[in-house]
């Protein structure tokens, strides 16, 4: 990389943040332009006024959608120290855990792997041992075939072709599916969960298959740490600029650079570079972010729930006292009325304290507040054979302008993950160019 070269980074996601970083740290003089007023893109923070316990209004930070990181995230907990944060001040560890509103409860041992599976396994509780056996199957056979799978394969028939039990599929698989690739399985690629579930569960290492659970606002992390480092290192966040045109030279809305990162999602990169970006189907996320009265639930719940719509409750404390709990609803297009939606919700999550031992009515006394964020495009849609352009995939007409973020080709479907490495691949990539 020549000396002091200008870059733009257009987009402030995580693969956007990740990339300007990474060129921030070669030298490079960074201005990383934002459409929206939060930088984070998918996973950012915003305020929301709700009730507090006290019948006054206070100020919460929720994201614009929940999500759990696990142990096997190398690169973005890697990102994470370098910029000098710990994990523990953004994540609570804990092992692969299983627990439902219908009684199914797993939870991984202290053991060495995969003796921390074998023995969670055995003392599982809400499945048969024929559901036991056959979730050893699958990953005895996964593992003899190297996590491999035929080409073109969807996520339930694989789990049909290993022949797992109808009980597993449907309380095990399919909803670890939905978290992982926000894809139903019956359309999801086979190829991209048997990556993740070879990097988690069938890794070597027993804590590739913990479970990291924000425990405060995911803009507190990376968006916050990131934005504190560019300054450091004269960087320039443009918030509020939606781009409207990156042209060759290159320039970005006429400004000229020394090399362009596009970090947006594919159908925003398509809107500013046309046919050159594949139209990739997308897929929906709505969480449900609720207020509850103190004393109700327990910090750092992380329930699965079974029979819909909400699929996952995580909760966190409040310093007041109260808890905020989200309810994600992954795939959501399924998802439409948002008063029957929230009430429905509320219906699940009495369940989940009905098998706690802790039966309470969630009335209008106890819940403090409700808001619904519906992300319509959250992530592409992970079917198997789609073509996902690499950060370079447009290096020969602009040598120096590059892609990044999750729908760039990569094994692993849409995660933070995939974007931070997306990110960081681009900036590397976009240094040798220049």
């Amino acid at each position: 990389m020549k000396p002091d070269p200008r870059v733009a980074v257009v987009g402030a996601g995580w693969a956007g943040l990740s990339a300007a970083v990474e060129l921030a740290a070669r030298g490079a003089r960074v201005t990383v332009f934002e459409a929206a007023p939060e930088i984070g893109g998918r996973a950012r923070s915003l305020n929301w006024s709700v009730k507090s316990p006290d019948g006054g209004v206070q100020e919460v930070q929720i994201d614009n959608g929940q999500h759990l990181l696990v142990g096997a995230y190398q690169e973005t907990l890697a990102l994470l120290e370098r910029l000098g944060g710990f994990e523990s001040q953004f994540f609570k560890r804990m092992p692969f855990t299983l627990n439902s509103d219908r009684g199914l409860q797993f939870k991984a041992s202290d053991a060495n792997a995969p003796w921390h599976l074998v023995h969670g396994l055995l003392r599982a509780r809400g499945l048969q041992w024929g559901d036991r056996i056959s979730i050893a199957r699958l990953g005895v056979t996964m593992k003899l075939r190297g996590w491999k799978t035929a080409p073109g394969l969807t996520v339930a028939q694989l789990l049909s072709d290993a022949q797992q039990t109808e009980a597993v599929q449907r309380r095990v698989w399919n909803p670890l599916c939905l978290a992982a690739l926000n894809t139903p399985p019956t359309k999801a690629c086979a190829a991209s969960f048997a990556a993740v579930l070879r990097d988690t569960l069938g890794s070597d290492d027993a804590r590739a298959s913990d479970m990291l659970v924000p425990n405060v606002p995911l803009g507190e992390s990376l968006p916050k740490l990131a934005a504190q480092f560019l300054m450091s290192h004269h960087g320039i966040i443009r918030r509020r600029h939606l781009v409207r045109s990156i042209q060759s030279g290159p320039t970005v809305d006429h400004e000229p650079f020394d090399g362009v990162v596009v970090a947006l999602a594919a159908h925003s990169a398509r809107r500013l570079l046309g046919p050159r970006i594949p139209a990739l189907p997308t897929e929906s996320i709505q969480t449900l972010w609720l207020m509850f009265a103190p004393g109700i639930f327990e910090p750092h719940c992380l329930t699965l729930m079974e029979d819909g719509p909400g699929e996952w409750l995580f909760t966190r404390a409040e310093a007041n006292g109260a808890t905020l709990a989200s309810v994600v609803i992954s795939a959501a297009a399924r998802a439409t009325d948002r008063t029957d939606l929230i009430q429905s919700c509320l219906s699940q999550l009495e369940q989940v304290l009905a098998q706690q031992g802790r039966p309470t009515r969630l009335d209008g006394a106890r819940v403090l507040g409700a808001k619904l964020i519906h992300e319509t495009a959250a992530t592409f849609s992970c079917c198997p054979g789609l073509k996902r352009p690499d950060v370079d995939a447009l290096a020969q007409e602009w040598p120096s302008v590059m892609l990044a973020g999750d729908w760039t080709a990569s094994e692993y479907p849409a995660t933070l993950e995939s974007a931070v490495r997306s990110g960081l691949k681009a900036a590397r990539q976009l240094a040798l160019a220049l």
